[in-house]
């Protein structure tokens, strides 16, 4: 058995064009190291179609009868550092954006650690919905730009963009910048990871 080739046998699978088959087989090998590549997609189809495959007779066969097969999803606008706080519960004839950005401000974290932790949760919760790669909105406390959800995405199996966010507006606007070109220059020369830049600048006074 060559445990690099996986045989995944589910009671269906579908894809974003409208295919589907039930029961049906994903075949996949995967790359040496694993996080080296993506697994590369051998065969997918109706399972007795996939098990004629010639790679599927040293495959690993997992067997979830169960289960939908899916493609996995993307999360393209994320907050991470924000998992802490929770679902809350939205009230149209009291909430207004600015209390909802001020209870953000006032929940968020702003130590490493604790930042850390909330985008470790929001990473363990967002592969069990079985996304697997984000843009990650990477949260200004106090308006200036934090590494660490950057590091903790760099270092687990999610993929995705890990996006710095800073402001640069009214009086703050060289604070900001001054801010910003500190953490540019921490992410230079840095290994891994896929960083960039989420900024709130004022153009024009």
């Amino acid at each position: 058995m060559n445990h690099r080739l996986i045989r995944f046998d589910a009671f269906a699978i579908a894809d974003g064009t409208g295919f589907t088959a039930s029961p049906g087989s994903v075949l996949v090998e995967l790359a040496e190291p694993p996080r080296a590549a993506l697994p590369t997609l051998l065969a997918a189809g109706p399972t007795d179609d996939v098990r004629r495959h010639p790679a599927s007779r040293d495959a690993l066969a997992i067997s979830r009868p169960a289960s939908l097969l899916i493609p996995g999803l993307v999360n393209a606008h994320a907050h991470l550092d924000l998992t802490h706080i929770g679902p809350r519960p939205h009230d149209a004839t009291a909430d207004t954006f600015v209390a909802w950005i001020d209870m953000i401000r006032s929940r968020r974290c702003r130590d490493d650690q604790q930042i850390a932790a909330s985008v470790r949760r929001g990473i363990d919760l967002s592969l069990a919905g079985g996304t697997v790669a984000v843009g990650d909105i990477a949260g200004a406390p106090g308006g200036r730009p934090s590494l660490a959800p950057w590091r903790t995405l760099r270092e687990s199996p999610l993929l995705g963009v890990s996006f710095i966010e800073f402001f640069s507006i009214g009086r703050g606007r060289e604070q900001g910048l001054a801010a910003a070109n500190v953490a540019v220059g921490d992410l230079a020369g840095a290994p891994g990871g896929r960083p960039s830049l989420a900024p709130w600048r004022t153009l024009s006074e």
